[in-house]
Formats: C-alpha cells, sequence, structure tokens
C-alpha cells in the first residue's frame, strides 16, 4: 500500500469506475472534486489520459490528495484549487471526461459504521441538491464537444441523485444521458433517465 500497488476504496466506488469503460484514450480527464484522490486514480489508470487535472476547492482536503498521487505514482498530474465557477470561465470545453463526486449528504457513512448526524433531514438534503446542481452546471462548461460528464454521489437520497440528473438534462440540453449496459442490472427504478445505483442493503458496498 505504502508503495502505491493498491488503493483502498469502498465496492461503491468500484462501481462508479464501471461508468468510465466506455471511454478509451481520452486526451484530458478533470476530476472537479478530487480529495482525496480514489477516483482521480481510477481514471489515471482504466482510461489512461494523455493529461489528468485535479481540482479541491477545500484548502484542508489538499494534502490528502497530493499525498495519494504521489503514493500511487500518478504523473504527470496536475493539482488545483480554484471554486468550479472560476474553472468554468478559464477553462472552458478543455476536457474530454469531468468527473463529478459530488460534496453529499454522506448517508453511506450510515452503512460504513459510521455517524452522520442530520443526513436525511430535509434541509441537509436540500442544501447538499443544490450545492450539487451548482457544481453540475459549472462542470458542464468544462465539457468538450462530444466529451463525457460522469455524476455520482455516495448517498442514497433522490433529490441528490436522480432527481439532479433529470435537472442537469432539462437545463443543460446540449447533454444527453448515456447507457451503461455493463451496470444494466444496477438501473434505477426511479427514473426513466438511465441512472444507476447501489444500495446498501445489497451487500455490494455502502451505496
Amino acid at each position: 500500500h505504502e508503495q502505491g500497488a493498491f488503493y483502498c476504496v469502498d465496492p461503491s466506488s468500484v462501481f462508479m469506475a464501471i461508468g468510465m469503460s466506455s471511454v478509451s484514450d481520452p486526451a484530458t480527464v478533470l476530476d472537479v472534486c478530487a480529495s482525496p484522490g480514489g477516483k482521480s486514480v481510477m481514471a489515471w489508470r482504466g482510461m489512461n489520459p494523455a493529461e489528468l487535472w485535479c481540482n479541491e476547492v477545500i484548502g484542508k482536503r489538499l494534502p490528502a490528495l497530493i499525498s495519494n498521487l504521489k503514493r500511487c505514482r500518478i504523473s504527470p498530474v496536475f493539482v488545483v484549487t480554484a471554486d468550479t465557477m472560476i474553472l468554468a470561465e478559464t477553462a472552458r470545453q478543455t476536457a474530454d471526461v469531468v468527473l463529478v463526486d459530488a460534496p453529499c449528504s454522506g448517508q453511506s457513512l450510515i452503512a460504513r459504521g459510521k455517524k452522520s448526524p442530520g443526513c436525511f433531514h430535509p434541509a441537509t438534503i436540500n442544501m447538499n441538491a443544490n450545492r450539487q446542481r451548482r457544481i453540475l452546471a459549472n462542470s458542464t462548461a468544462l465539457v468538450k464537444p462530444g466529451g463525457c460528464l460522469i455524476y455520482m454521489t455516495c448517498t442514497n437520497s433522490l433529490k441528490e441523485n436522480e432527481r439532479n440528473v433529470e435537472w442537469l438534462l432539462k437545463k443543460h440540453t446540449q447533454f444527453e444521458a448515456q447507457t451503461v449496459d455493463a451496470v444494466t442490472d444496477y438501473r434505477s427504478s426511479h427514473t426513466e433517465v438511465p441512472c444507476y445505483r447501489l444500495w446498501p442493503m445489497q451487500g455490494e458496498g455502502a451505496g
């Protein structure tokens, strides 16, 4: 582990990586909410981009991100710390793949045996859903024409997941949802849009 041979993540994170499987050899991948780096490492290993950009707006989360990128020998990689609004203004249409592992209410922490106070409270869910929509809206500007935006959370709330995807497709009509054949069995029944879920009671991760 210390030599960077592997990175420990919940199976839910590996499930997310399947969404990358339809993308091959992108020139540029941008992870807009990158710390602590698990998704970035999987993107580097799975898609082999020419450039990997990792953004983390919260300064105190940067050391963990940089440490993991160094440990796993991810190179070349560029680490930045900027609000997504700034990225949208300065880096328009620069990435073939944009990853948005959005900050969320953290309901999956319960399935991991941890505490997550207030994670089911409507106010918490609404606050996170609104923040996610802001991040998503800014992230759409970063995607090159013909590129891919992959959105995920580690929570179970409909408002933070399926409803956000539906909102994105209505608000930004240049995007269309793509099916991922490898996870057909996990397609969400809560929307007509192709979205995919792991529930904690399935026994395949925290959800």
